[in-house]
């Protein structure tokens, strides 16, 4: 079991922890991938891996947009579940970040609390996960 941290950009920039941890990292499409703090340094012997993605925070009641602002596809929910189940094992936190830290990231810690049979009622509570987002994750979610 491990903890789920959320926060945004700016943070997830900055972010550094001793434990060992894995990071989901989501940008909006065609933005800078994000720097993390030793991301290129060999010693970074506690972070593994970083999985990046790219979707806009859409869903059904912008699908009149999808055309210019694409959601989260079926695939890259399986790519995130893919991942999840690829560190699981071995961290102790899981940094999830999109741009606000708000609605994209908390989705998929929510989902990813689910898949750990944990409650994700708190992720609904003090976050504005996107429902869509939720909804695609769980609809791909893996059996445990």
């Amino acid at each position: 079991m491990f903890d789920i941290v959320v926060r945004n950009r700016a943070e997830a920039q900055h972010y550094w922890t001793e434990r060992n941890h894995a990071i989901v990292s989501i940008t909006d499409p065609k933005s800078e991938s994000v720097t993390f703090p030793g991301q290129y340094a060999t010693d970074i012997k506690n972070r593994f891996g970083i999985h990046r993605t790219q979707f806009f925070d859409s869903d059904i009641r912008h699908a009149k947009f999808f055309d210019k602002y694409p959601p989260m596809t079926e695939v890259q929910a399986t790519e995130i579940w893919l991942f999840v189940q690829s560190v699981e094992k071995e961290i102790e936190e899981l940094l999830v970040h999109c741009e606000a830290g708000v609605s994209r990231s908390a989705s998929v810690a929510a989902a990813i609390s689910r898949y750990l049979g944990e409650n994700d009622d708190d992720w609904f509570k003090f976050y504005i996960p996107n429902r869509y987002v939720y909804r695609t994750l769980i609809r791909t979610m893996p059996l445990r």
